[in-house]
């Protein structure tokens, strides 16, 4: 006998390759070639992606893009993407926000996209504009800024009428030719922290600090022609140049080798500027040269106005140099720009608290009516005068949807070192105007802390589902300013309001294991409850109340049971005469219930079992579920409706969210047990051969294992005959094979067996033989929505006097 056995795998192995990526488009990048830009070009070809090969249609609708070269935002000014099906008139869309571009843009094409269908072609070109010089800095980590551009490509595939099937993405299809933008100046620019971030009037105060470094291979040196200071926080209240600052200095460190200069310019500004420039020339206070390798270190520092100044004023201090390098680009003006970090923007402390901190140990996101919500806060005072902070009095407000009617009391009080609180003021509202405090207390020393909480008592009455964030800001008393006040300190915590007992019951829908039961049961409902609160305290369940809304009766089950998700059997009744009246009662559950305490949110779920009897016609099932809760002292009761769905003879739970024996199983049909199939394919060893088949299927449904484990599978066995060919003869071949089915998605299943039959010869020559085989073969739907399409390997070994191999690959139909 000629062994085939690697035959037989490597074939199987291409049919299931083949079967699993038949009709996906095909994203092929077009533009291999790399480019050179430069700063300002505009409309540069970047990268291309053509796409074909589609067996049935899709509809391309977004598309994500990322830079895998180190080119940012910063450096790209926009991007243009054309797009079209070959043959027609171009499509476009801009893209001029490129945040995010080095990790990844998702935008949508304009209407439903672009629409392919089988044996058209569609391109996609991907052009940049290039930002202006002072946005591109001379390298990023030692080479030059890249851009290589990588599309993914978010599409359906369609069905008749245009209806989509399914939602796929694409890999990402990167450029092969990476392209790279060249300029010159500094390489290297960064700005330092700042030592303090507070100015206050009538202070001289560091409000910048940045290095230049240049370092790149050449030899030339870098000519600085301007250095522009201005603020660049563009929010409400930004101080002014001129105005706010009426005098700004300028320290200069150069390093050259070995050798450090330093030098000085202070300029003063008499009027309201955006900006404040110092000019370099060959016999002022610097000539603007620094040799190639050369770093500068730039402190700007800044006279803060003893008067005029408002509270909150901010700065954000930029510094940009106007540059040149004679490395090709001799008499081009490069700028570059460095500027403190967002979260170190500066801003006017007049006097009063300079900050608040919030440290509430808080961590559910609920309140529940009649709890009281405590507020921590540390005041901070930290400024360049000598003054304690006297607190005289607050303003509490609320950012939720809560209002002042259902906040019963709020109190304001000192934390002392022993952790005791002392009263600074009850009886307190959320108001808009400020409400007076007792002094006695509110002392905090000059670059000091006071710790204080704000106890916020929740109405009994207010509404579920209500939100409270409280925003609050001191006012006292600093030096001579008798109106100090501290910064608007808004929670970050956003509150919600909910009665005692559930925060959340709910009719399920989320996803999870659902138990196996035995028997006929189908799921009625399942109950998903979460306890998350801030009382530590468990939430008891006992009794449970269940009635159907719908036509079906106690007498069309024999059973109802209640599981958790654990699958544990909680509790069984049979007497279900009252279940359309008054409902049947669940009790005794001891404990069973319980849905432990928990600030982070904790869930459990219950399932409602029942057992149908056999019954004449449809009936509805629509359960009522009523749980008595007890959570403390509190009695609280929850009712949960529904799903609603029909109950039948043949079909145990027609539109019911789950049926047991559909556990696990994407199923071709309920009740499909018999099938009939025709298949034809070629065969090895005479590949030219052709070959057919007919045969019958019967699964066994609800076939169980050893302890009484439903398979999540289905055993089969099949009766079929084989028509083929081998060397020169044809023959017959009637058998029995017995297997096993099982489900590997929604629609699709496999199978295995193996078997056995005669073997009849179309040649008076050779006498009977005796044939063995194996097979393993796909059904899917997806094709067809009601007839499985079947692809299958078959390798049959004929005895004596043939003593022969074959191995057959088919394609058919089950017909079921």
């Amino acid at each position: 006998m000629r062994s085939r056995t690697s035959i037989l795998a490597s074939l199987l192995l291409v049919l299931s390759i083949s079967f699993l990526v038949t009709g996906a488009p095909e994203f092929v990048a077009e533009n291999p070639r790399s480019v050179t830009m430069n700063p300002q070009d505009k409309g540069i070809l970047v990268h291309e992606v053509s796409v074909g090969g589609l067996s049935e249609p899709v509809r391309i609708k977004e598309l994500t893009l990322v830079n895998y070269g180190n080119a940012s935002e910063n450096e790209l000014e926009s991007l243009q993407l054309r797009y079209r099906r070959r043959g027609e008139d171009w499509k476009s869309l801009s893209l001029e926000d490129l945040s995010g571009i080095t990790s990844g843009i998702t935008f949508s094409l304009p209407g439903d996209g672009i629409t392919l269908y089988p044996d058209q072609r569609g391109q996609f070109q991907f052009e940049v504009d290039v930002a202006p010089p002072e946005r591109i800095p001379i390298s990023k980590f030692g080479n030059d800024v890249t851009v290589e551009l990588g599309a993914r490509f978010h599409f359906v595939y369609l069905a008749e009428g245009d209806r989509a099937v399914d939602s796929v993405s694409s890999n990402f299809v990167v450029d092969p030719g990476p392209d790279k933008i060249a300029r010159a100046g500094f390489e290297e620019v960064s700005s330092l922290s700042l030592r303090n971030d507070i100015l206050q009037p009538g202070t001289t105060a560091t409000i910048a600090r940045s290095v230049f470094e240049d370092d790149d291979p050449n030899r030339d040196g870098v000519e600085v022609d301007l250095i522009t200071v201005t603020n660049l926080f563009q929010k409400a209240n930004p101080l002014i140049l001129g105005q706010d600052v009426t005098r700004v200095r300028l320290e200069l460190t150069v390093e050259e080798g070995e050798e450090i200069s330093r030098k000085t310019i202070t300029k003063s500004v008499s009027g309201p500027t955006s900006e404040v420039s110092f000019s370099t020339s060959t016999n002022g206070w610097w000539n603007g040269r620094c040799q190639d390798g050369c770093r500068l270190t730039l402190e700007v520092l800044g006279d803060i106005a003893s008067s005029g100044t408002s509270q909150g004023m901010k700065l954000q201090t930029g510094v940009r140099l106007v540059t040149k390098e004679n490395n090709g680009m001799t008499g081009y003006p490069f700028n570059q720009e460095s500027a403190v970090s967002v979260d170190n923007v500066q801003k006017i402390v007049v006097q009063g608290l300079e900050g608040i901190e919030e440290t509430t140990q808080w961590s559910s996101g609920v309140v529940n009516r009649g709890e009281v919500y405590k507020q921590r806060l540390v005041l901070k005072d930290n400024d360049l005068d000598a003054d304690d902070f006297i607190l005289n009095s607050i303003r509490l407000g609320n950012e939720g949807s809560i209002d002042n009617k259902n906040v019963d009391e709020v109190g304001v009080y000192r934390v002392r070192s022993d952790g005791s609180l002392a009263e600074l003021g009850t009886g307190l509202d959320l108001a808009s105007e400020w409400q007076e405090l007792n002094t006695d207390n509110g002392r905090i020393p000059d670059d000091g802390r006071g710790v204080f909480e704000i106890h916020y008592e929740i109405s009994t009455a207010a509404e579920r589902g209500t939100t409270f964030k409280p925003v609050v800001q001191f006012q006292g008393i600093e030096g001579v300013e008798g109106n100090a006040r501290s910064p608007v300190h808004e929670s970050a915590e956003l509150l919600t309001v909910y009665p005692w007992g559930a925060e959340i019951a709910e009719p399920g829908s989320r996803s999870g294991k659902i138990p196996n039961v035995d028997g006929d049961a189908i799921l009625a409902q399942r109950l998903d409850i979460m306890d998350r609160d801030e009382n530590r305290l468990d939430l008891l369940t006992n009794p449970i109340v269940i009635k159907n809304l719908g036509t079906a009766t106690g007498h069309d089950f024999t059973k109802l049971e209640l599981y958790d998700a654990d699958g544990n059997l909680l509790a069984t009744e049979t007497d279900l005469t009252g279940l359309s009246t008054a409902g049947v009662t669940l009790g005794n559950l001891d404990g069973k219930t319980t849905v432990v305490d928990s600030q982070a949110g904790n869930w459990r779920t219950f399932f409602i079992f029942l057992t149908p009897r056999p019954i004449s016609r449809d009936k509805t099932l629509n359960l009522k579920t009523t749980l008595y809760h007890t959570e403390g002292n509190k009695d609280v009761i929850n009712s949960l409706t529904g799903p609603s769905f029909t109950v039948a003879r043949t079909e145990r739970a027609t539109g019911a969210p789950t049926v047991r024996r559909q556990r696990g199983v994407s199923q071709e049909g309920i009740g499909a047990n018999f099938g009939v199939g025709i298949a034809a394919g070629l065969s090895y060893p005479n590949l030219l051969a052709f070959n057919s088949k007919i045969f019958l299927e019967y699964l066994i449904e609800d076939a169980q294992i050893g302890g009484g484990e439903t398979l999540d599978g289905n055993p089969l066995a099949r009766f079929g005959v084989d028509v083929d060919s081998v060397e020169d003869y044809g023959y017959f071949y009637p058998n029995v094979s017995v297997g096993y089915r099982w489900a590997v998605g929604e629609g699709v299943h496999q199978f295995a067996g193996v078997g056995a039959g005669p073997v009849y010869v179309n040649d008076a020559g050779i006498g009977s033989n005796f044939g063995f085989h194996g097979l393993f073969g796909v059904t899917t739907t997806e094709f067809f929505e009601e007839v499985p399409l079947l692809l299958q390997a078959k390798y049959r070994y004929l005895t004596d006097p043939l003593n022969d191999s074959v191995l057959e690959v088919n394609i058919g139909l089950l017909y079921r």
